[in-house]
């Protein structure tokens, strides 16, 4: 029996589309930097960021720990040979960027109307990698989201991000139900679907192209084009 839905957070139930690739973060990034007085080639800048990212995920992804942004920052500043105070500088850049996000989220329009229904039959949670807990509180807060769930786990908070087994646990912990008593709901195949696939949790996947094509990955218990075919999906998985 399926007793809780866990969704995922941007790009499942919440969009920013300006904000969500890394591409439109290097440009933030870069913005601000200049915006601050400081001068930095584009793609000099670009390029060492790209080359940092890399050697950090190298060695957070061995468990998915929470990567620290504000370091990646700063050793991006040095490796330009930007002179100045680079952590204090790297910390204002991060934090322009994090305040961006309460202002550019929004909630998908199928969202609320069906977590209230949802909410009737099942124990919700948002399970979400974000690597600033209290930005994510401030766009909750902002969106109310908080009445729609019964546990909200960040990766800020927990310390791993998906698709470590961690954060799931967490999840289900709260809500105090069996892996095989929950359904997970994302739009990321490694993360969402292969995180919780490891723990036996049941998985959707959101991907409007794969669905089209008529593609169910492996691990994905059910492929949909939206959140307006999640309720048949449910339907279907419950049998």
């Amino acid at each position: 029996m399926i007793r809780a839905i866990l969704f995922d957070c941007w790009g499942t139930i919440l969009h920013a589309p300006r904000l969500m690739t890394r591409e439109a973060a290097i440009e933030a990034f870069h913005r601000t930097l200049i915006e601050l007085g400081y001068e930095a080639d584009f793609k000099l800048f670009r390029e060492t960021y790209l080359r940092e990212a890399e050697r950090q995920h190298r060695e957070a992804d061995r468990d998915y720990r929470e990567l620290d942004y504000v370091e990646r920052l700063r050793r991006v500043l040095e490796a330009i040979g930007l002179e100045g105070d680079t952590g204090k500088i790297a910390e204002e850049i991060w934090k322009r960027y994090l305040d961006e996000w309460p202002r550019q989220s929004r909630l998908d329009p199928e969202a609320p109307g069906l977590l209230r229904r949802l909410r009737a039959s099942y124990r919700l949670a948002l399970v979400t990698n974000f690597p600033d807990l209290p930005t994510a509180h401030r766009v909750f807060d902002t969106l109310n989201l908080w009445e729609y769930f019964d546990a909200v786990v960040v990766s800020a908070e927990v310390g791993y991000r998906k698709p470590s087994p961690i954060i799931f646990q967490e999840a289900l912990e709260q809500l105090k139900v069996k892996p095989q008593e929950a359904v997970m709901v994302g739009d990321t195949l490694e993360a969402d679907i292969e995180g919780a696939k490891s723990l036996g949790i049941k998985t959707i996947l959101i991907d409007p192209e794969r669905a089209r094509r008529g593609e169910k990955p492996e691990g994905a218990d059910a492929i949909i084009k939206s959140l307006r075919e999640l309720e048949k999906a449910l339907e279907n998985l419950v049998g």
